[in-house]
């Protein structure tokens, strides 16, 4: 292996070593924040302190606060209906199980399309929170890697 190969390999260990630890940090920082967190037990609760820290929070121009209100909303809604599409799959789902014999296809037909909806329930949130970043001026990390990824094509194509 030579000299510049070993190295690059060095770099990449020690980066790997240094993301995980970090990781590791962020995590247990999560995890207690999680545990400190008191006051919310139900999605009425989480909505108050979404709405509470939108009005509260200082440094959040009154654009910021009504987008980000918008957004709250119209993120609720449409987790509520995919919620509501998947709470009557389960009921199906359920009856299915319980009153016939030979169901092996209409259960795997259920749990796939239920799986589909809290699949969908995930990208609903993830959008949101990018917007949310676009909205608070913060890239997120798709966005970050992009740009890096441009800055190292564009250095590329120089040589």
């Amino acid at each position: 292996m030579s000299h510049i190969n070993s190295k690059l390999l060095l770099l990449c260990a020690t980066t790997v070593a240094f993301v995980d630890c970090s990781n590791t940090a962020i995590n247990k920082k999560i995890d207690m924040e999680a545990k400190q967190e008191t006051e919310v037990h139900s999605r009425a609760d989480l909505n108050e302190k979404a709405n509470d820290l939108i009005k509260t929070t200082p440094g959040l121009s009154d654009d910021q606060r009504a987008h980000l209100t918008t957004l709250r909303e119209t993120t609720y809604a449409d987790l509520d209906r995919t919620n509501q599409k998947s709470i009557k799959l389960r009921a199906v789902l359920i009856k299915a199980l319980v009153t016939k014999d030979d169901n092996e296809q209409e259960v795997s037909q259920l749990k796939d399309r239920i799986k589909s909806l809290e699949d969908h329930r995930i990208v609903i949130l993830f959008d949101a929170i990018s917007k949310t970043n676009t909205i608070l001026g913060h890239l997120d990390s798709e966005k970050r890697a992009q740009m890096m990824n441009n800055v190292f094509d564009r250095g590329s194509n120089r040589e």
